[in-house]
């Protein structure tokens, strides 16, 4: 029916060929798959997503609720959707409360939409038609929309896959003329133009020359006309608007530094691979100034103490060499953090040195005992040396004493508190567990993703099985 990835996990094709094996026989065989992959996936959004179709299905709608919240949370989260995937996402969520009458659900999840999103088409026309109760029309009428645009989307790219470029761009230029902001259109449709020959491609470079005309501001637009204009061999153009591009991404509100870093950087290799030396140096400057310490800029800044403390270690061989001076810097200098990383790293990575680390941070946070990093990096060589008690304890410590921090922020807190349950989940540890869970909804009552898996927890503790070894 599917099988797993060389990694021994399900990938994303095998997840959706188990759920439509399970939804076309038998729903609730399938959610208590489901429920047992999201548990051991705590992060894969499209897994609760899958999990929230399948209760549907069965007709737990609340179940359903929570799942996809939880989906759409993580969703909310993550670094790699767009905002127009996280949009979709967020409108699902409403449109499963609409279609129920749970307005005030979806009011709420409106103001998620407002939050990350306030200049999407559909925020005036939803506040409006909620305030009339009539708003379910309005986002179905949307998700029908964007379901089409999907499937067009689809379509083309096994077109693109078959070498059918021509038919790929009729089919992008469809999706756009439903939906003009669909940005994966724009993006596929500028590959499939540089795959096109070169009087069929003047036309693709016209299409985003017009584009980039009438929003000047779009940084994703500028970058798809200097792919075409690259590809088109107009390398002065190309260079001219990517600097644009880039210029605006380092001014952006929105776009997070290492975003911003990575396009000065493919700006940097693209001046490289066409000789231009002293653009390189500009691309490299403006990397060392959005983040000095990047790898590619770092010899470019002085170094600062702890580089200098830690010189000789970091050089050192043989291995046991370097372990020994990681301990002498310790001994030296007891308050250098980086010291205590690079050894618990280097002790994880050489098995024959495990139990010098363990000994190390034993003695480490007995002089420490509310060092919460000590304990942490003492949990995971336990972990790494098999020792799964001993490591619960310490990446326990670790966490009870970050819960009494000030100096951490409740989201830093909450994803110690998940890193902990999924040790557990791991080793199947299931009431251990259940009181990590419920230590985050005490921090974060309305954590989806806590509240997700503490209705799973629950039903795995209730069910019939002998106590687990080690636990009360």
């Amino acid at each position: 029916m599917s099988t797993p990835n060389d990694a021994g996990r399900l990938d994303a094709e095998a997840l959706y060929a188990l759920y439509e094996a399970h939804r076309d026989d038998d729903p609730r065989a399938g959610v208590a798959a489901f429920e047992q992959i999201c548990l051991d996936n705590q992060r894969w959004g499209l897994a609760y997503d899958l999990l929230a179709r399948l209760l549907e299905a069965a007709g737990e709608d609340e179940r359903a609720y929570e799942a996809f919240r939880t989906g759409m949370d993580i969703g909310l989260r993550s670094r790699r959707l767009g905002r127009e995937l996280k949009a979709d996402l967020v409108l699902k969520v409403i449109n499963f409360c609409l279609r129920r009458g749970w307005a005030q659900r979806a009011h709420a999840h409106l103001q998620d939409l407002i939050d990350f999103a306030p200049r999407h088409p559909l925020v005036g026309a939803l506040r409006a038609r909620m305030a009339a109760g009539d708003a379910g029309e309005v986002v179905a009428d949307h998700v029908s929309k964007r379901r089409e645009v999907q499937g067009l989307l689809r379509r083309a790219r096994d077109a693109f896959e078959r070498e059918d470029f021509a038919e790929a761009c009729a089919l992008y230029h469809g999706a756009l003329s439903r939906d003009d902001r669909c940005t994966n259109a724009y993006i596929f449709l500028a590959q499939t133009y540089a795959q096109l020959p070169p009087a069929e491609r003047a036309a693709g470079v016209e299409f985003y020359e017009r584009l980039a005309e009438a929003q000047p501001g779009w940084g994703l637009g500028l970058n798809l006309l200097g792919q075409l204009y690259e590809a088109a061999g107009r390398l002065e153009d190309a260079y001219t608007v990517l600097e644009r591009a880039a210029e605006l991404s380092d001014t952006s509100p929105t776009l997070d530094v290492g975003r911003k870093v990575d396009l000065r950087l493919r700006l940097a290799d693209f001046c490289e691979a066409h000789g231009w030396p002293a653009r390189v140096e500009h691309q490299l400057a403006r990397v060392a100034r959005l983040a000095p310490s990047h790898p590619r800029v770092a010899d470019r800044a002085p170094p600062d103490d702890t580089d200098v403390l830690l010189a000789p270690a970091r050089a050192a061989e043989p291995i046991a060499e370097r372990l020994r001076l990681y301990v002498e810097v310790i001994e030296r200098a007891p308050r250098c953090r980086a010291a205590y990383v690079e050894l618990a790293a280097l002790c994880r990575d050489e098995a024959d040195h495990l139990d010098l680390g363990v000994d190390v941070f034993e003695q480490v946070v007995a002089r420490a005992p509310r060092w919460g990093l000590a304990w942490k990096l003492l949990g995971q060589l336990h972990t790494r040396a098999g020792n799964d008690e001993r490591a619960y304890e310490a990446l326990r410590r670790a966490t009870e004493l970050g819960l009494q921090s000030d100096r951490l922020s409740d989201q830093l807190k909450a994803d110690n508190l998940l890193a902990l349950v999924d040790f557990c989940n791991q080793r199947q540890w299931y009431r251990r567990a259940l009181e990590q869970v419920d230590e985050l909804l005490t921090l974060q009552p309305d954590h989806p993703a806590g509240r997700a898996l503490r209705g799973l927890l629950i039903l795995q503790v209730g069910a019939a099985r002998p106590p687990q070894q080690g636990q009360s």
